[in-house]
């Protein structure tokens, strides 16, 4: 990812990652895939906030739509996908990491989770579904309802991250990682790897449609939109 300053994902980056990995698919030369930032400290900052309000419902839709489409490509993806996280990763950061097989946080001062709730946002249940998968039910129920951002070392504790290296160790690690992930047979992989995700990917599916009106709904709502503000208002006194 290279979307100065801090990858945003609007819908055009969400858009650009999901055809990308949809040609790696297509590339019968291509097994696996490792997801990284070339920007520094950062992996991704999450969704475009901006489009959080009543004047920019279109733009919301379209981010949305982009989220859930390539949140399908990289969590049932036929490729072996490892997070190379090399920054902070809050909010969407976090949750198209907890999408890949596997993930990998280069040490530092960075955090890592799902803070959507900050903002008064509550999470969509494939989402609450993919920490549950990843961290246990109770672990998960509290990182939501807390919306916690965890240092390197708490969220490998916690199994969010599955090991950490120095940052310079990254790559190598990551390629290592890959190199193990790819000495099984793809069939058997692939089809370990979708079964066991069957029931979450089939979810979204069956309701792309509801969980967009239903999430928009949420965001509109007047209690929402003032938590939202009070952030952004916040954000902006932190920057000055």
């Amino acid at each position: 990812m290279n979307k100065s300053p801090v990858n945003t994902m609007d819908a055009s980056l969400l858009v650009d990652l999901e055809e990308a990995f949809g040609k790696l698919e297509n590339d019968a030369a291509c097994r696996g895939v490792i997801l990284t930032s070339s920007l520094t400290d950062v992996f991704s900052a999450g969704l475009d906030i901006s489009v959080l309000n009543s004047n920019h419902i279109a733009d919301f839709d379209n981010m949305w739509e982009a989220l859930q489409n390539l949140w399908l490509r990289v969590y049932c993806s036929p490729l072996a996908i490892i997070a190379a996280i090399n920054g902070n990763a809050p909010a969407g950061g976090c949750m198209i990491a907890i999408a890949c097989d596997h993930r990998i946080m280069a040490h530092g001062n960075y955090h890592i989770g799902i803070s959507a709730p900050r903002l008064g946002l509550m999470l969509p249940p494939w989402v609450q579904r993919a920490m549950e998968n990843t961290i246990g039910h109770r672990h998960a129920e509290e990182a939501l309802g807390k919306a916690t951002l965890y240092s390197v070392d708490e969220a490998f504790k916690l199994g969010l991250i599955d090991s950490i290296v120095e940052p310079e160790k990254l790559e190598e690690a990551a390629q290592e990682e890959m190199n193990k992930m790819l000495k099984i047979p793809d069939h058997a992989r692939i089809l370990s790897k979708q079964l066991m995700r069957l029931k979450d990917i089939q979810y979204l599916r069956d309701n792309q449609k509801n969980d967009l009106e239903y999430t928009r709904n949420h965001v509109m709502l007047k209690e929402t939109q003032q938590q939202i503000k009070k952030f952004l208002t916040n954000l902006k006194k932190q920057k000055k």
